[in-house]
Parts: C-alpha cells; sequence; structure tokens
C-alpha cells in the first residue's frame, strides 16, 4: 500500500465561507449577510482557541472595518496570530481569465496594501475557489506578488489529478498547488452528530485517493455558510472516535507548510487549466467591452498623469485613480464580469463603469490641457506663416492666427501609426492638414468628423495644423473600389478583397505574396452566424448548469464549430434548433444607405461604397436575419486604409428575441494550423474550441497566417480552419433569479475587431497592436502655448518592440514602470526616457518592494529580460 493510502491521516480542516460580492443578491444585501457570518466567526474564536478561518476578500474587510469598529483589534491580533488567514487576500475574488494582467496585480496590490497598513501581515496563499479557469501566466503572477502557493476548484483537466502538485507557468515560474477535489465548501456541520460524521468520512475518503502523502484537506463552509458553533465540539468527538484520522483546525497556509516540510517530489504540470463555463465569455458582453476599455483608459491616464506631474509639477490625482481602479476590481469579481447575476447588479456594475469613467475623462482631460498648453505646434511650420511663439493652446474651437492645430497624444510606448478621429466644428469646409515641419498629411472628412493616420512618437504628441485647402489634394486615395455585377472589389496597397453580393469577404489575397486566406469552399469571411442558444449564462446551448457533483469542476472543451445547417433530433426525423448566416441573408439594394444606423431594429438592406478617399475606403452592409420572433439587425462598416495593413470591422446589431448566440466567422484555407491565443502577460497555444483570449488570437500554418483583434470580445475559437469571434448571447438564468436583461432584447450594441493576414517570417507584434487598438489615441485643440516644448516630441521609448509596458504609473516614492515580453523571446530591453533626470532605478516585486539596485546612466535604462517574463522597476530623481 502506498504511502498516502496508510491508517494514519491528519485532516486539516479549514473553515470558512465564499462571499459573493453580488450574483443573486446585490451587494449590499451580500455585505451584511457577510458581516453577520463574520460576527458568528469572531463568538466561536472567543470560545475555543483551535478555531481557525479563512476571509476571502478585502472589500468585505473593508465594510467589517467600516461598520464594524469594534472588532479592528481584534481582527487583527487573531490575524496576527494565524488564527485567520486573509486568501486570497485580493481587493474582490476575480475572474482569472478576462481582466488583464495588469488587472490582476491591481487586485492584489490593492487587496495586500490594506492587509499590511491595517493588520499587519501579508498573505501568502492565494485561495481561488470559485474562478472560472486558471491561464497559464498565473505562477509568475501569483510568486511576483508573494504568494507561494494557489488554492483552486474550478477548470481541472482530470478527475483523477492529485492534489498536490507544482503548477509551472509560460515562463518557468513554478508554485505550490492544491486542486480543491471538493470545492470550496466540502462538509458543513448540522445538529444530526451522526450524518456529520457519515458525511465527513465521505469526504475523507473521496479526497485519499487524490493526496500525495497522509495530509488531507477538507473544506467547511460553502456561499455564504454561517460558521458553525458546534464545529469545535464535532472535531474533539470525531477524534476521541477515530485515532488514526486526526483532524485539526487549519488555514491554506499552514497545509501548505506541512506538505513542504515533507520535502517530496511532486508532480510538474505545465500547461492551463481551462476552458470552463464558455458561456460566459459572451453573457452580458458589455461587461467584457467596458471592463477593457476601462482597463486601458486606466492605463492611459496613469501614464499620461505621471508625465504632467513631472513635467509642471502637477499634483497626482491618487485618490482618484483608487477610486476608479476599486470600481474596476469590484466589477472583475468572477460572477460579475462572467455576466452571471441579476439584473440589479448587472446594473449597478455599469453604473459602475460610468462613473469611473466620467473620472478618468476628467483626469485625462484637465491634462491634455496643460500639455497642449505647453506645445508650441507652429514652430517649424512652412508655407510663408510666420507667427509669434505665444500663438498656440488647446482649448475646443480656439485657433492659432486663425487657423487650428491638434495635438495628438500617443499613450503606448513604441512609435505607432493611428487612425485620428476629430469632430469637424469649427474646422475648415475643406480642410488641409500639414504635419510640424509644413508636410500635407493624408486626410478626409467622414460622417462630420476629420479622418487622418497620425504618425507619432513613442509616448508622445504630435501637431497638425488645419488649412483651407487652396486646391485639389495631393494625394489619391490608393484604393481603388468598383463594381463587378453583383460584387464589390476593393484593391488596396495591401490587398485585393471581392465582397459576394450578400456582403460577405469572398476572396481576400495579400499583394505581396499572392496568397488567398479564404476557403473557396467556404467563401465568407466575416460572415455573422445567428444560432439557437438553450443554455443559460454559464453555458452554450444545454441548460440549466446544475453544476453539481465532481463534475462540476472540470473543464470543459466543446466541439463547438460554425454551424452550417439545424441540428436534429436523435432519431433524424425533426429539426430541433435553427442556424442563420448573414452570407445567406436576401440583399435589396438601395441608394440612401449612408450614413444610416440601425433603427427601430431595423436596417435597410444592402452593400454600398460610403467612403472613398486618401486615407481610408469603407464598405458598408447591412440586413437582418431573422427565425420568426428572433431577429438581429446589423450594420457592418469594413474600413480598408492606404498606410494601414490592417482591415477593421466595426459591426452594429440591434437584437430582438430570446435565446440566440451571434457570433462572426472567418473560414479560412489553413488546415491545421497552430491556433495561439494572448492571455495575460503572455501567449497560449491552444487546440480548438472558444477559450478566453485577451487583445487577439492568430492562426497560421507553415506558409501564412492571420491575426483577429477585439475590443472586449474574449470568446475566441478557430475550429476546422474557422476562427470565430462570440459577440454576443440572448440568454438568461430563469431558474436563479431575476434576469432577463441579459436576453438583450431591443438593446444597441456595437463590436469592434480586425484582421490582419501575413506571411510568415514577417515582423509584426501583435500584442503592441492589440494594445493600441484598444488605448485610442488622444486629441487636443491648440491655443495660446505659453510653453516651449517643440511641435513632436516622444517622452519614453521601449526597444525592442515585443517588449510592452503595462504600467507606468506614479508610486508613493517614484515612478513605477512596468514591463513584461510578450511574444516568448529573450530580450535585451533599453528603456529611455526623455522628461525627467532619475538618478536612482530599483527593481521590485509585482507589490513594488526594492529587490535590488539597477545602474542607469544618462536616462538610459537597460536589462535582460526573459520569454514571458514580467519586471516592475522603481525610478527616483533623489
Amino acid at each position: 500500500m502506498s504511502k498516502h493510502h496508510s491508517t494514519k491521516h491528519t485532516v486539516h480542516l479549514i473553515p470558512s465561507f465564499h462571499h459573493d460580492v453580488e450574483y443573486l443578491k446585490t451587494y449590499e444585501e451580500y455585505i451584511d449577510i457577510g458581516l453577520d457570518n463574520l460576527r458568528e466567526m469572531f463568538e466561536i474564536m472567543r470560545r475555543d482557541p483551535d478555531y481557525t478561518f479563512f476571509i476571502e476578500q478585502v472589500v468585505l474587510l473593508e465594510e467589517l472595518w467600516e461598520r464594524e469598529a469594534g472588532y479592528r483589534e481584534e481582527l487583527k491580533r487573531l490575524v496576527q496570530e494565524g488564527r485567520i488567514e486573509l486568501s486570497p487576500g485580493m481587493y474582490s475574488n476575480p475572474d482569472m481569465n478576462i481582466p488583464s494582467g495588469e488587472s490582476l496585480i491591481r487586485q492584489v496590490w490593492y487587496g495586500k496594501r490594506w492587509i499590511i497598513e491595517h493588520l499587519g501581515a501579508e498573505p501568502k496563499a492565494a485561495t481561488i475557489g470559485d474562478s472560472f479557469g486558471h491561464h497559464a501566466q498565473l505562477p509568475q503572477i501569483m510568486k511576483g506578488c508573494g504568494y507561494n502557493c494557489y488554492l483552486f476548484s474550478r477548470g481541472i483537466d482530470s478527475i483523477e489529478r492529485k492534489s498536490d502538485f507544482y503548477w509551472e507557468g509560460i515562463d518557468g515560474t513554478r508554485i505550490f498547488c492544491h486542486w480543491l477535489v471538493q470545492g470550496y465548501g466540502a462538509i458543513t456541520f448540522t445538529e444530526d452528530e451522526e450524518g456529520n460524521f457519515r458525511r465527513l468520512k465521505e469526504v475523507i475518503e473521496k479526497e485519499k485517493p487524490h493526496c500525495v502523502t497522509d495530509l488531507i484537506m477538507v473544506t467547511n463552509g460553502g456561499d455564504f455558510v454561517r460558521p458553525q458553533p458546534n464545529a469545535p465540539q464535532r472535531v474533539r468527538r470525531w477524534n476521541e472516535l477515530n485515532p488514526d484520522t486526526k483532524i485539526v483546525f487549519s488555514t491554506p497556509s499552514r497545509y501548505f507548510s506541512k506538505v513542504i516540510e515533507k520535502r517530496l517530489s511532486l508532480e510538474v504540470f505545465r500547461g492551463e487549466f481551462n476552458p470552463d463555463f464558455q458561456g460566459c465569455y459572451s453573457s452580458r458582453i458589455k461587461v467584457k467591452q467596458e471592463n477593457r476599455s476601462l482597463e486601458h483608459k486606466l492605463y492611459t491616464a496613469e501614464a499620461l498623469s505621471s508625465l504632467v506631474s513631472i513635467l509642471f509639477d502637477e499634483k497626482y490625482p491618487q485618490a482618484k485613480f483608487d477610486e476608479a481602479w476599486k470600481s474596476l476590481l469590484i466589477n472583475q469579481f468572477h460572477d460579475t464580469i462572467s455576466g452571471t447575476v441579476i439584473d440589479s447588479c448587472y446594473r449597478t456594475a455599469m453604473e459602475r463603469y460610468r462613473n469611473a469613467n466620467r473620472s478618468l475623462d476628467e483626469i485625462v482631460g484637465e491634462r491634455m490641457k496643460l500639455l497642449a498648453k505647453s506645445a508650441n505646434p507652429v514652430r517649424k511650420f512652412g508655407r510663408g506663416f510666420k507667427p509669434s511663439l505665444n500663438e498656440g493652446a488647446f482649448s475646443n474651437g480656439v485657433k492659432v492666427d486663425g487657423r487650428p492645430s491638434l495635438l495628438v497624444f500617443n499613450p503606448m510606448a513604441t512609435p505607432s501609426k493611428e487612425v485620428v478621429e476629430v469632430d469637424c466644428e469649427g474646422l475648415p469646409e475643406a480642410p488641409l492638414l500639414l504635419d510640424s515641419d509644413g508636410r500635407e498629411v493624408p486626410s478626409q472628412l467622414s460622417e462630420g468628423k476629420l479622418l487622418f493616420v497620425a504618425d507619432l512618437p513613442a509616448f508622445g504628441y504630435a501637431t497638425y495644423r488645419v488649412e483651407e485647402m487652396k486646391a485639389h489634394p495631393a494625394f489619391s486615395s490608393g484604393i481603388k473600389v468598383t463594381r463587378d455585377g453583383a460584387k464589390t472589389l476593393v484593391e488596396t496597397p495591401f490587398y485585393q478583397v471581392e465582397f459576394a453580393p450578400s456582403g460577405v469577404i469572398s476572396s481576400l489575397i495579400y499583394k505581396d505574396s499572392g496568397c488567398e486566406y479564404v476557403d473557396r469552399e467556404r467563401p465568407f469571411f466575416n460572415d455573422l452566424v445567428m444560432q439557437s442558444d438553450n443554455g443559460d449564462l454559464w453555458t452554450y446551448y444545454e441548460g440549466p448548469c446544475v453544476n453539481g457533483a465532481e463534475l462540476g469542476l472540470m473543464a470543459d472543451p466543446i466541439y463547438d464549430p460554425m454551424p452550417l445547417k439545424p441540428k436534429l433530433s436523435t432519431t433524424g426525423r425533426k429539426i430541433m434548433d435553427f442556424v442563420v448566416h448573414s452570407k445567406d441573408a436576401r440583399v435589396i439594394e438601395s441608394e440612401t444607405m449612408a450614413g444610416e444606423a440601425v433603427d427601430a431594429g431595423r436596417a435597410k438592406q444592402g452593400v454600398e461604397i460610403v467612403e472613398e478617399g486618401p486615407v481610408r475606403a469603407t464598405v458598408r452592409v447591412a440586413n437582418e436575419m431573422r427565425f420568426w420572433q428572433d431577429a438581429v439587425s446589423f450594420v457592418q462598416y469594413v474600413h480598408f486604409y492606404r498606410d494601414l495593413r490592417r482591415i477593421d470591422f466595426r459591426t452594429e446589431v440591434m437584437p430582438s428575441g430570446q435565446r440566440y448566440r451571434l457570433r462572426v466567422c472567418f473560414p479560412t484555407n489553413i488546415k491545421g494550423g497552430v491556433i495561439r491565443h494572448e492571455i495575460p502577460f503572455g501567449i497560449q497555444e491552444r487546440p480548438e474550441g472558444e477559450y478566453p483570449a485577451q487583445n487577439w488570437i492568430d492562426y497560421s500554418d507553415d506558409e501564412k497566417g492571420i491575426y483577429i483583434f477585439n475590443r472586449g470580445l474574449p470568446g475566441n475559437n478557430v475550429t476546422d480552419g474557422v476562427a470565430m469571434i462570440s459577440l454576443m448571447r440572448s440568454v438568461n438564468m430563469w431558474y436563479k433569479g431575476p434576469s432577463d436583461l441579459a436576453y438583450e432584447d431591443g438593446v444597441p450594441h456595437s463590436f469592434f475587431y480586425s484582421i490582419l493576414p501575413y506571411i510568415k517570417g514577417e515582423e509584426i507584434h501583435p500584442t503592441q497592436i492589440g494594445r493600441a487598438i484598444n488605448t485610442p489615441v488622444l486629441v487636443e485643440r491648440v491655443a495660446d502655448p505659453s510653453g516651449d516644448l517643440p511641435p513632436s516630441r516622444g517622452f519614453l521609448t521601449v526597444e525592442p518592440a515585443n517588449v510592452v509596458v503595462s504600467a507606468l504609473k506614479t508610486g508613493e516614492d517614484g515612478l513605477v514602470l512596468r514591463l513584461y515580453e510578450s511574444e516568448g523571446t529573450d530580450a535585451h530591453v533599453k528603456v529611455r526616457f526623455r522628461f525627467e533626470e532619475f538618478n536612482k532605478c530599483f527593481e521590485t516585486d509585482m507589490m513594488e518592494r526594492e529587490i535590488k539596485p539597477v545602474d542607469m546612466r544618462d536616462n538610459l535604462l537597460e536589462f535582460d529580460i526573459k520569454a514571458f517574463e514580467v519586471k516592475t522597476f522603481k525610478l527616483r530623481k533623489w
């Protein structure tokens, strides 16, 4: 008999309760329950010195601290004694897949800092009991944030897995891992002692086959389960009756330390624990879209505020950032961001987003005006224009010497070419755009906006003049759009594209290589697919999700191809669902479609060229997909650029009805290719099926590939050579609570995604592109400059381009810079600062605690970084 099946065992009983920030009740309702449970916990601890407990989230501790001040000293003492453990001690207990890597660090940063400040302790165990899957960069993130073990329940790869092992992430970092075989609530004590002991025996016996030592972990609690006063008595009585299986009250860290003491050679697992509950990736999709938008807006606001604070001695708005971050972190609670909450909680989450966005817009707007006021947009202009140096500044509608000027700021730490749209109010009717050297820049008018592609320095700005056009434009579009019968043909400097009469793309050829990307047997790129979905907010197609027994904890990579026809009954004699494709929609041509939005749930149908200019050409497709009362009216704008290789898609829909799913599909001619998804701080190669991606996926073979970028659309899938994004679902959880808003009936939606075909060997940096797509450039108008900054300037450059800046912010005692290697290649990194003379630099952990000093000369920071490694630095000028 193996050692772990010996007759003597020690059971580590770990009491807790799982606190949902919001789910089937509101935040306030759950706070009342959570605080009442904590009061009971304190009562038990006062009576029994052996009793232990762990508390998950700081958001609950904050409420206890403020509302129940009488418990403060007792809480602090019990935490420092190790009887109460805070695990994971994040601000909320987030989903681990959908938030960015930076957001996961901030969950820990805000949580641990509160605990250290108020309780004088630091969590070392990360217990993530209820999150739906775990990506393979978590070992590095957890170790970098100061954890030494990771405990989880959902998303396990095999129900036969041993419970203790080491998990190795994509960068090589290992962390001790414990799988909660029976979830986070295996046992609850009742008045029935005999029944309790029967249940305990069942739980312990079920754990034994998974154990690698004579130590067994058993969780005591569950969702809001009130701590049981009779638990100590039950444990003492059990130990009297069962001398060979002793139960001790414990915590995650105590269990970890006891396992490590045995110095066993544990299995090393490499990979991820995904996917789980794929329906969550597109349920209540606006929560995901707003999350991604706010994450990138916070990055921009922090970086811009840090720059302006140093340049102009402006106060850094830390309190406002704290408020915005906490709103985001609460919304990243795993049920909220997954969309698996009742309607009242969904409304509250969207209101949090609105409030945070208003605050950040105010911060960014104020600082852009300060920056613009000091930038002189006219110093280098030619064309006979000689303004005085005190003319300029940024204030909407105000002009320099009678002519408007624009300042465009790039938040990214690499040079960038990005599309800029500026409201035409106050601009000449026929605008001519000039850069700071007086050279004409291609521009065009588009739906009441001036459109151009700005050539921007790394983390810096460029200025542009707008004058009245006196002659014909110097630039042709470089894009040719023609009609060939019912087909529409588009030729750009990069591609030859053919649209079918229905508006799908039937051919896409990359001109440099001659490679075709559309499958000739399935010639319908950008095909919208509406299919029946009788699942709930967790699962596709089938519901309800009972989520009971051991199978509820397993990863579930379902086969989920693009549907071409309805499913049949098991006898084959009945059609059991529906599938509608935009490629099959009947088209009615219209001459009055340009500029129309989805109106009253219906869009005028047709395919039309709505833009042709020196910046871009746009093909507009409008139609409706319908199955009886289920209908999705849509308008798609497909943008082709003269100077950008990517092809952008903006799809606006008006849904009606219930119980269906909407996807966009790209059937490629790539067969058996490699599928790669961006995950937080890295890349994961994945099999076929839907998985949670960050900003992009890649599908390629030995000859060519295609990147697909998205804004807040995590559900990405490649199956049978078809790349797909889940756009939205119309489902609810009727059996759990009021959730009809999740049907999205009559609620307009807008989706943005891009494609970038390529041939193998090209230098493309998809993570930089994905971040740029999600991090819009900032624009201000100029008037009355009072400073002496040049017309164009970059303030921070990071090389090489596979190294990405995740955060640039002002810390308590210096400027904090976090970067990561994004493509799986070791690199020598050069970071050059051009806005401050920094005299000291320290490498820190992810909690910003100094590890070692780093040499830095002439504002140049150089260091080596390993594949997928995350590094954090703190810089000071004193």
